[in-house]
């Protein structure tokens, strides 16, 4: 499900907080908001906007969903933007569904930072009933381009770093972008 909302978004290294249309619980801890970065991950407590992408765990960035850590930018005005919808990069947010069902989309329409012509579309979802059953959380990838990526490719999700309470999906070395879909529960 495309994000239809501009989170406002466009710009290099960035953080943007936006408000959730209901409580999400990560770790046993409720949120309200999340802080997207302009590369690629989604924090609840911290907002870091660095480029420089780690394997999990991210050190100091306890309860974080990390779709698809990478030197990205969203700009509105880059070259690789303009086949978006709307011929612009960004983060973008919808809600589907219908309470207490419903589904939380957010999606990254972005291009790498050493290669403006490589685009990088994904979506992190985050269902509404995971507080009364299974805490559910989707990264769907679109296109993903790794020409001209400089950093590592990393996904996953962590709670806090100190209790060792984290998954790791992929950390591949710059160029190797990652192989599918997941879901956590």
């Amino acid at each position: 499900m495309p994000g239809t909302t501009d989170a406002g978004s466009h710009c290099d290294d960035c953080i943007t907080t936006v408000a959730l249309p209901f409580s999400f619980q990560l770790y046993g801890n409720n949120y309200s908001s999340v802080n997207l970065s302009s590369n690629g991950n989604a924090q609840f407590v911290t907002t870091d906007s660095s480029f420089v992408s780690v394997c999990i765990p991210w050190a100091a960035h306890d309860f974080a969903i990390l779709p698809l850590f990478q030197d990205l930018r969203t700009d509105a005005a880059l070259s690789g933007c303009s086949t978006y919808p709307g011929g612009s990069c960004g983060i973008y947010y919808s809600t589907s569904g219908t309470a207490p069902n419903r589904i939380f989309n957010i999606e990254w329409r972005a291009v790498l930072f050493g290669n403006n012509n490589s685009r990088e579309n994904f979506e992190l979802r985050i269902y509404e009933n995971s507080l009364a059953t299974n805490k559910r959380f989707d990264v769907v990838y679109g296109e993903i381009n790794g020409a001209g990526a400089t950093q590592l490719w990393a996904a996953g999700v962590q709670g806090t770093t100190a209790s060792g309470f984290y998954t790791a999906d992929f950390c591949n070395v710059a160029g190797n972008p990652p192989g599918g879909n997941r879901s956590r529960t």
